[in-house]
């Protein structure tokens, strides 16, 4: 039987660099305690993966609330870090 590959010892395994840990797509790590940001257009529970993501793999806690306008109109998700 006829082999179609062949070993070779010795060459260096390419690697790419490492990317340091995950990154939050909103943030989370950024804020502290008292601190907010608004996500505009987002629906409630389209945030709560991240947010309970963010909760355990930080060790902090964060209370999402709806944000309107002046005239009552819904806005986003305002997301504060409360401890």
């Amino acid at each position: 039987m006829t082999r179609r590959y062949q070993i070779k010892h010795g060459d260096d395994l390419p690697v790419p660099e490492s990317k340091r840990g995950r990154t939050y797509r909103f943030p989370f790590d950024m804020i502290g305690v008292g601190e907010n940001f608004v996500v505009v257009g987002m629906l409630f529970n389209t945030l709560g993966p991240y947010k309970a993501y963010a909760e355990r793999s930080t060790g902090k806690k964060f209370v999402t609330r709806m944000v309107r306008d002046d005239k009552q109109k819904a806005i986003g998700i305002g997301v504060w870090r409360v401890a």
